[in-house]
């Protein structure tokens, strides 16, 4: 008798202990929104790898955290790997060779997406198919997926995908942002129109006068030959001035500051324009302007924004600059009189754009212990209001609605920092979300009766260039057009540093034959024959296949 009540005893502690630990798990596989939770929850805490960013000036004390925190029921913590996005890539994979344990997601780093056959097939990452073939745990992603154009969004998701083993280790950004789509932006100095008697350009050959009478015209007035006809920032964002000359005699896009686009295609065939007579007789006419001075040297020396600005707005409030490769929203000092003498020069043949904005760079790491909240973060990044506080701050506060002259509703940004200076609003990157700033409600415009401040000129400038430049492009611009091809772990493997060193020489020998130290008639043979013993003909086998597979 005495036995069996010790047995029942013993059953009895064993049922509560049971029952203690089931109300005291502390590890929730997903989080918990609902006020009455338990105070004994304990967050799941998931730490982000990310390139770190000079103008945030914290992370954790960040107003994106902290909401992403409050909304999820996550712990949120930081990996912060170097600014410059080609030595994260190093660290990580120096982190891989060495066994450390990697931060559960991966986020926003550039070059992640070329990394992904290679981490993917040796266990790094995750294959996050099973997540999005199950449509209630990825909900938020397919609902905002369905805004992205069909052709975009087939284009973007063949890519994701590894070419042999059909996994997909990252989730996409995808961005419809209008004036960024502009290879290169182009200016000029109406005043010095007016001054020298000439009109707006519509071809290359009145370009030519144009810069032609900038240069004996004196045009700002100021008695002095100082000014430069024509200049750009080969190295500066969207400044590229020789890209933008190039493209009057062939469709090259091999210097986006956001991506190299090394390749052509014409009739299902890819090739290399950089070979062409086309881009021969290119590289001639522009040697022809620096030749006679119409082109300043100072293109391929200025490495500094405030280089730029201080050629094209300079203190002394007398202009230099007559035809300016720059971006409106940073080349241009805020509040200088001369900002109001530059309107958009609209290009006279091809207008390359870079592909619709995305990435895939929101991976799993293999050494997350929570991949289902890890996905689950993810996928509520690309709910709407979280994909306008990644891009813009806080609602209402750093951003608002407004409606402008014409009566259009748009989304005009108050703190100027939140978007694109010192902040704490942001993470100043935008990488598993949806953004949708092309059209109404959401695009970025000047407010009615709005001041005649430098930031809404600033957006002025920017709506009509882009407007001009997509207008030229959707005229003439090739049909086919290859972006970033997606290469399997074979192909990448075979490429190695090709691509850096291709990009390397064209930007070099570029440089040169259009200064004088290579002659565009006497070494072009040894150009060429340099140009494919670097490997060049390797990579385009590669691209050929990586194109014929997307078809």
């Amino acid at each position: 008798m005495k036995k069996s009540l010790r047995i029942l005893s013993l059953l009895l502690v064993l049922v509560m202990l049971v029952s203690m630990v089931a109300c005291t798990n502390t590890k929730p596989t997903t989080p918990s929104n609902d006020p009455q939770a338990t105070d004994s929850q304990e967050p799941i805490t998931l730490t982000i790898g990310l390139v770190q960013k000079a103008n945030v000036e914290s992370y954790d004390d960040n107003e994106l955290t902290k909401w992403l925190e409050e909304q999820t029921g996550y712990n949120i913590e930081f990996m912060l790997l170097s600014s410059d996005h080609a030595e994260a890539i190093t660290q990580l994979t120096a982190m891989m060779a060495g066994g450390e344990k990697l931060p559960d997601i991966l986020y926003g780093i550039n070059g992640t997406q070329k990394m992904l056959p290679e981490w993917g097939s040796d266990g790094y990452l995750i294959d996050l198919t099973p997540y999005l073939e199950d449509k209630e745990a990825s909900a938020t992603f397919w609902e905002r997926w369905a805004e992205v154009p069909e052709d975009d969004a087939a284009t973007i998701m063949a890519q994701a995908k590894d070419a042999t083993t059909g996994e997909q280790y990252a989730m996409p950004y995808y961005s419809t942002g209008y004036s960024n789509r502009t290879s290169t932006q182009c200016y000029i100095n109406t005043a010095w129109l007016k001054a020298v008697g000439k009109e707006m350009p519509t071809n290359y050959e009145e370009l030519v006068d144009v810069l032609k009478a900038f240069k004996t015209g004196d045009p700002n007035g100021n008695g002095k030959a100082d000014e430069l006809p024509m200049v750009g920032g080969v190295g500066l964002y969207r400044a590229n001035i020789i890209q933008w000359l190039l493209n009057n005699w062939t469709y090259v896009n091999d210097s986006s500051i956001d991506a190299t686009y090394f390749f052509g295609v014409e009739d299902g065939k890819v090739y290399y324009p950089q070979v062409t007579e086309e881009y021969r007789e290119a590289l001639r006419n522009i040697r022809q302007l620096v030749e006679d001075g119409l082109l300043s040297t100072m293109t391929w020396t200025v490495s500094q924004t405030s280089e730029l600005l201080k050629l094209v707005t300079p203190t002394d409030g007398e202009a230099i600059a007559g035809v300016v490769g720059m971006h409106a929203s940073v080349h241009i000092a805020a509040d200088s009189p001369l900002m109001y003498e530059y309107q958009p020069l609209a290009p006279f043949n091809y207008a390359p754009v870079t592909e619709p904005i995305y990435r895939l760079s929101a991976c799993i790491t293999s050494d997350c212990e929570n991949p289902d909240a890890a996905f689950d973060l993810l996928d509520f990044m690309y709910t709407e209001e979280c994909s306008w506080r990644m891009n813009s701050g806080v609602p209402d506060v750093d951003w608002e609605f407004q409606t402008n002259a014409d009566g259009v509703l748009g989304r005009v940004q108050i703190n100027g920092d939140a978007y694109s200076g010192q902040t704490r609003q942001t993470w100043s990157f935008m990488d598993s979300t949806i953004i949708n700033s092309a059209e109404p409600p959401y695009a970025k415009l000047v407010p009615a009766e709005a001041d005649k401040t430098w930031k809404n000129h600033r957006q002025d400038l920017l709506n009509k260039h882009t407007a001009l430049y997509m207008e030229v492009g959707a005229k003439n611009n090739p049909d086919e057009v290859l972006y970033l091809p997606s290469y399997n772990a074979e192909e990448v493997a075979e490429n190695g540093d090709i691509e850096t060193n291709l990009k390397t020489y064209i930007e070099t020998t570029r440089a040169e034959f259009l200064n004088g130290t290579l002659n565009i008639e006497t070494d072009w043979d040894k150009y060429i024959k340099e140009f494919y013993a670097i490997g060049a003909d390797i990579l385009l086998e590669n691209a050929q296949d990586a194109y014929d597979r997307s078809k």
